[in-house]
């Protein structure tokens, strides 16, 4: 990945942006992410249009469930895990 590329993956960094960009492939969000009294942390992963790369997001609201607020952006690849089980 060039640093343009990266540059142009960052140029403009909100949920409806990214949205519009690229696919959004994963999105983790718990129950409570809109309550009040908590603050909540949503995960969401973008397929990014550069070879196998994905942009994985974190946005966490405040106490009052307003104001999301980016805390954590990484640039990623998926991993294939393979489990055996035995019963």
């Amino acid at each position: 990945m060039t640093v343009e590329q990266i540059n142009e993956v960052l140029s403009e960094l909100n949920e409806y942006s990214l949205e519009r960009k690229y696919s959004k492939v994963l999105s983790e969000e718990p129950n409570d992410y809109y309550r009040e009294g908590e603050y909540s942390t949503k995960t969401d992963i973008y397929k990014l249009n550069i070879e196998d790369w994905h942009l994985k997001v974190n946005t966490t609201r405040d106490s009052y469930g307003e104001n999301p607020t980016i805390t954590s952006i990484k640039f990623v690849k998926p991993v294939i895990k393979t489990i055996e089980s035995y019963e």
